[in-house]
């Protein structure tokens, strides 16, 4: 569990983070690009941990069964 909340607070830094340079970046393309990437990196990070999660909780309860 507390690796879990581990990926998502660094899922949720790269997140805010990417919406943070999309948003001061509005005149700049090249940060806006890179806010874009920040975004898309934090939700793979969600994706990865969640996948990470349900697959150990699978092992621990299949083991204690």
């Amino acid at each position: 569990e507390r690796t879990m909340l581990s990926y998502i607070r660094t899922s949720l830094t790269a997140v805010v983070f990417g919406l943070a340079l999309m948003q001061f970046g509005k005149d700049n393309p090249s940060l806006v690009k890179f806010g874009g990437a920040a975004i898309f990196i934090g939700i793979t990070i969600a994706v990865i941990g969640l996948i990470h999660f349900f697959s150990l909780r699978k092992r621990l309860v299949e083991r204690d069964e």
